[in-house]
């Protein structure tokens, strides 16, 4: 090139040469033409995507600013990007400005650092999006885009917060061992269609999950979260697994639902911990969950199982809710357990519903006792007379709160068990049910008494129809109505009274009655004991 123009700058400074300079000058033009390279076609064509009009440029546009060392922005607007992003990037230093933009094919960047801020809104990934182990060293947004197909963040690095809001999945989502390092991660009303996996990964700062809708598996498995996490208002439809993952700070499920099973084995919560009015529409499982703080539960509803087994609660659980099927709190480790009444005209266990207490152990207990009546289960791996110790336990957490006539009802339904489990050729099935029948087993000293009233009146008239047979120990006249209850009153408490002396028969039927004054002494006092005991 530099010599046709020294030719050129030649010839035209010779008068002579004036002629052969046009010649000269129209040769290295058309020289040039054919030396030059054509470069590639970038100027956008029209396109039209769901009746809106797009700018429509080949990828190799974008690869070429992206793979430039220089931190000039790079900016897009209403622009379809047409064929595969996959490059061997290192770094891009360039911040990236993109909105509403689609990208036809897929998109693979993994492996690459992004040293400046990314702005990529309203965007459309058609066919998948990788950016497994890429960091982000500045802030991150993503919002208000659709993931098509995959969607794969698989330990990615967000160093500096990331806005994942209001996005829409339609295939898997992973972000399997992801760090989320900055002081907010957000997934605020966004839309999973399909799985969705977050095992292992890192939450340092705030994670804010509220409104957020799962319509098939929903996987935390192993997950740290540093700071609050909140998981208001969110909308799990599928399984949802938390298995050891750890809160170490505020957590909040309030308002959420799950019309699947959620699962929070070996899960561990440091701080305050909130599913107050949760929906649980399947199974509910705590197994071996550890709460170091308050849990609460108010106005939850757990329509299947509440399996709370081996959970070790250091603050208070508070278990003002409704159980539709069942309540598993075996052998759990409870500081206060809080079984009131959400209100006071609601039911805490439904109809039917069974409360599993066995070898569970609780410091201090709210309650009272209707709710909990008859609503106590046997455990299915243990003997039927397992329940013997929750039901003494209740009583005297009963009589603690001063609940006096509560720990009566509790200890009555404690026997009455106890003799619906006895065969009726057990003699204490039979004393069982006259202790019931006489003194409702000695916590009504009413029915006591009006018991030995009946005895006493019963075998005073016999006496006195049988008056033939007594004798007065005093004069020849025949005993009166009077002397017979006397001595019925006498005979109840003693035997051998001295006013009268029955003869014949009527010595059989004496003896009756001062046996059964003797035993309803001994099983008043038999009961009294086991109350004491």
């Amino acid at each position: 090139m530099k010599h046709l123009l020294y030719v050129c700058r030649y010839h035209s400074s010779h008068p002579s040469n004036r002629l052969s300079t046009s010649i000269y000058l129209l040769a290295a033009l058309f020289a040039l033409l054919l030396a030059t390279p054509s470069e590639p076609q970038t100027a956008p064509a029209d396109t039209s995507i769901d009746g809106q009009h797009y700018a429509l440029l080949p990828i190799e546009t974008l690869i070429a600013q992206l793979s430039r060392n220089i931190s000039l922005r790079i900016t897009y607007r209403h622009t379809a990007f047409q064929g595969r992003l996959f490059a061997a990037l290192d770094t891009v230093h360039a911040p990236l400005d993109l909105e509403d933009i689609h990208f036809l094919d897929e998109v693979a960047l993994n492996d690459v650092v992004f040293a400046s801020p990314i702005r990529i809104r309203q965007t459309v990934f058609n066919n998948g999006l990788a950016l497994q182990r890429s960091r982000f060293l500045a802030p991150a947004d993503f919002s208000a885009g659709q993931f098509h197909k995959h969607a794969t963040f698989k330990e990615a690095a967000f160093l500096a917060g990331v806005d994942f809001s209001t996005n829409h999945y339609t295939g898997i989502a992973s972000f399997i061992g992801a760090d989320f390092a900055g002081r907010k991660t957000a997934f605020s009303r966004t839309t999973f269609d399909n799985a969705a996996y977050f095992d292992g990964a890192r939450f340092t700062g705030r994670a804010n999950f509220q409104d957020a809708a799962f319509a098939d598996l929903a996987s935390f498995k192993e997950t740290l979260w540093q700071h609050n996490a909140s998981f208001a208002g969110a909308r799990f439809t599928g399984r949802t697994l938390f298995w050891d993952a750890h809160f170490t700070a505020e957590t909040t499920f309030a308002t959420a639902r799950a019309d699947g099973e959620i699962a929070f084995n070996r899960a561990s919560f440091a701080g305050p911990a909130s599913f107050a009015g949760f929906i649980f529409g399947q199974s509910a499982l705590f197994n071996r969950t550890t709460f170091a703080d308050e849990a609460t539960f108010a106005g939850a509803y757990f329509r299947k199982t509440a399996d709370f087994t081996d959970g070790t609660f250091r603050g208070d659980l508070r278990l003002n809710a409704f159980f539709n099927q069942s309540l598993d709190l075996r052998r759990a480790r409870i500081s206060l357990l809080d079984l009131q009444l959400p209100t006071s005209s609601d039911s805490l266990l439904a109809t039917g519903a069974r409360l599993y207490l066995q070898r569970a152990h609780y410091q201090h207990l709210l309650t009272r006792w209707p709710p909990l009546a008859h609503h106590l289960a046997a455990s299915d791996t243990l003997a039927t007379d397992d329940l013997e110790p929750v039901y003494a336990n209740l009583c005297r957490h009963l009589q603690a709160q001063g609940l006096r006539r509560d720990a009566d009802d509790c200890f009555v339904e404690s026997l009455q068990q106890q003799r619906h489990h006895m065969g009726w050729t057990e003699p204490g099935f039979y004393a069982l049910s006259l202790l019931q029948t006489t003194t409702r087993y000695g916590t009504d000293p009413t029915r006591f008494a009006s018991t030995i009233l009946c005895i006493v009146l019963f075998f005073g008239l016999t006496y006195r129809l049988g008056r033939s047979a007594l004798e007065m120990l005093h004069d020849n006249s025949p005993p009166t109505l009077a002397d017979c209850l006397l001595f019925s009153v006498q005979t109840f408490i003693r035997h051998g009274a001295p006013s009268l002396r029955p003869t014949g028969p009527m010595r059989w039927l004496v003896c009756l009655q001062a046996l059964l004054g003797w035993l309803c002494l001994g099983l008043l006092v038999a009961t009294l004991l086991s109350r004491l005991a």
